[in-house]
């Protein structure tokens, strides 16, 4: 009997580990969502600059009347961005800190964005 009990201990702490290791391949889900364009001096300002991160790893870059769509992928800090009909993926550092997505641009400066 208690080595029955000791086997279903032992199966369902494996099972608990797969569970925990399968969800954590999941790397893109923090920046799933639609990010304005954020200007901590202009707060209020409503921006027409927004990105658009799907959970199917496709999305959408909006700058005014302007909508390009692309493919991402995230890995080590980086989102790397391939926009239809573009030979050569964009790839950026980013960090999201309470729905701030900061992404260092391709000048290194920080550029963020708010989750709407």
């Amino acid at each position: 009997m208690r080595k029955a009990i000791k086997k279903l201990g032992v199966l369902a702490l494996s099972a608990f580990i797969i569970i925990i290791m399968t969800g954590c391949g999941k790397s893109n889900e923090g920046i799933v969502g639609e990010w304005n364009y954020y200007d901590s001096a202009a707060k209020n300002a409503k921006s027409k600059i927004y990105y658009t991160f799907n959970k199917d790893n496709t999305g959408s870059y909006t700058f005014y009347d302007d909508t390009k769509k692309f493919k991402y992928e995230t890995k080590d800090g980086k989102v790397i961005i391939s926009y239809e009909n573009a030979t050569v993926p964009n790839e950026f550092e980013y960090s999201i800190k309470d729905d701030i997505l900061t992404i260092k641009d391709s000048f290194g400066a920080d550029v963020t964005y708010k989750r709407k």
